[in-house]
């Protein structure tokens, strides 16, 4: 976890552990009585510094690349490198650049950016087998060159330079969690395979569409199964496993039965197209998980319906159901909480402690939780207006006022996604329950359940037991990791800190009684309104 990501939290942490003592930490660096137009301002600030996400990867791996450093290790932990040069292989000019921090990154002069993007995009071609013009179409995105038209490297943009760059899977899976908001690499995804795979063997981006060419002409003509008929734990199945580990044990995992595969033999089939043994094994393994690619992920849809039978139940249902869900020991127990990994564990008290072993049982296997309902349009108005209650009297006339979240679109503005009518897709298994959906619905039931227990809790103690919730329900769904620089996931941590915040704005006569309001609040002063 880089050091801005350290920052980020003790800030939350401070604040919520002295946010009694007359505003001496300040939330987000923000004053106490800021108006929500300033906080609109300050997402926008947030979704600036996102923005350019990739530059500063891309900075900081040119850097560690130059200075011979490892990216993912402890030395590098701050992102921060001294000034450098880069010298071609047998060449005797070196170019040389500043040192590296994230400030510097987001001011970065012209004639050193260009210069990032030219050697960059000689470093990918090199390893390619392209010309270097090639590549400076994608870098440039990534370097916010475009000046009138700056945008977001997309999905496929990331893939493309992790390969170029030779970027091992663990690196660009570090990279895409950083530069993508709600995406990252997705094993129901045939494509997604295929891509991590190319990574473990240090192919290029050529040799990534050769393969999915293979793959599909491969798989034409196997029946696509449903999402009912997917085996359990499909998903955890494609997962590629251990990088660093594998083949070792001889693992089933795709990394491993790589390394199995190359011990066998390794002859090439195909020089012109890159192709050896090893891939047609890999596309036959490929086309025998076929059935089931592409389809969406069957986990992470329970999990969903889970929590959306939770906020949709009566409170007296709610109450009832998680009583027996305590005495049938469906709950997390102490076994199941990993000192390593659990946040500031023993610092919890109990009241949070039965918060997140509640909601883990809540959305369990074998949950007592069963979405039992039709989901047709007569469902989506009533789980509306269970949402919009919870918004009290703010915005009433507005139906979808908290059925959204907040997020940066490609264009890198702050972005509201309406989820209401992809609920019936999510619920039915006919779309993929994105990381926004599963941390918007965890978010209302979490925030539901401590209405509802009206028990008192230290604020600090809230924000763990969120993060900790939120890291374990995406884990469990085979989700993008929980980052908290996003706007994504720090919105729900500054709705969940807020403490009697005082609006300017007197039509709206907000006091941040509630996350719901604080959200819905923070939601109406956001730039725009894209309906997914």
């Amino acid at each position: 976890m880089p050091l801005y990501t350290d920052m980020i939290m003790d800030n939350f942490e401070d604040y919520a552990n002295h946010h009694e003592d007359d505003g001496v930490i300040k939330l987000q660096n923000m004053p106490e009585d800021a108006s929500m137009e300033q906080w609109g301002a300050k997402l926008q600030e947030i979704a600036d510094e996102f923005i350019c996400a990739p530059r500063y990867f891309l900075m900081c791996w040119l850097a560690s690349y130059c200075l011979d450093k490892d990216l993912l290790d402890d030395e590098t932990y701050t992102r921060e490198f001294p000034a450098f040069t880069y010298q071609r292989e047998g060449g005797r000019k070196k170019f040389g650049f500043q040192p590296v921090s994230k400030e510097y990154a987001q001011n970065l002069e012209e004639d050193e950016r260009d210069q990032y993007i030219d050697i960059l995009s000689e470093i990918a071609a090199s390893h390619s087998g392209d010309k270097k013009a090639e590549w400076r179409g994608v870098f440039r995105t990534a370097f916010l060159w475009h000046k009138k038209k700056k945008k977001m490297i997309s999905k496929e943009d990331g893939f493309k330079i992790a390969h170029g760059l030779d970027m091992s899977y663990t690196l660009t899976d570090f990279f895409l969690t950083r530069v993508l908001e709600n995406d990252g690499f997705d094993f129901t995804k045939s494509a997604d395979v295929i891509h991590a795979y190319c990574c473990f063997r240090s192919k290029c981006y050529q040799d990534f569409l050769e393969l999915e060419a293979l793959y599909a002409e491969a798989a034409k003509d196997v029946a696509q199964g449903t999402i009912e008929e997917k085996p359990e734990h499909f998903t955890e199945g494609m997962l590629p496993g251990d990088e660093e580990g594998a083949g070792r044990n001889q693992d089933n995992s795709l990394f491993g039965l790589v390394e199995k595969w190359k011990s066998e033999n390794i002859e090439i089939v195909d020089a012109e197209k890159h192709l050896d043994n090893v891939d047609l094994k890999f596309i036959d393994w490929m086309k025998e998980k076929a059935p089931f690619l592409d389809l969406p992920g069957k986990t992470a849809c329970e999990i969903f319906k889970r929590l959306t039978a939770f906020v949709y139940a009566e409170t007296k249902e709610r109450q009832q159901k998680l009583e027996i869900q305590r005495e049938n020991g469906q709950n997390a127990s102490d076994d199941d909480w990993d000192d390593e990994e659990s946040l500031e564990d023993d610092a919890w008290d109990n009241v949070e402690r039965n918060i997140v072993s509640d909601l883990k049982g809540v959305y369990s296997e074998g949950s007592l939780w069963q979405l039992n309902q039709v989901v047709g349009e007569a469902f989506i108005k009533e789980i509306q207006k269970c949402l919009n209650e919870l918004s009290g009297k703010l915005y009433k006339n507005h139906p979808e006022r908290l059925a959204r979240y907040l997020s940066v679109d490609a264009n890198g503005e702050v972005n509201i996604t309406v989820i209401t009518s992809r609920l019936p897709l999510l619920l039915s298994g006919k779309a993929n329950v994105t990381k926004a959906d599963m941390l918007f619905m965890l978010w209302v039931a979490y925030t539901l359940y401590q209405r509802e227990t009206g028990e008192q809790e230290a604020l600090s103690d809230r924000v763990w037991s969120f993060m900790e919730l939120a890291n374990d329900v995406l884990k469990k769904a085979f989700l993008p990791a929980f980052y908290i620089p996003h706007i994504l996931e720090r919105s729900f941590l500054i709705s969940l800190c807020m403490n009697g915040l005082e609006s300017e704005n007197e039509d709206i006569f907000y006091f941040g009684e509630s996350p719901y309001e604080i959200y819905a609040a923070m939601c109406q002063f956001s730039v725009s309104v894209t309906k997914a």
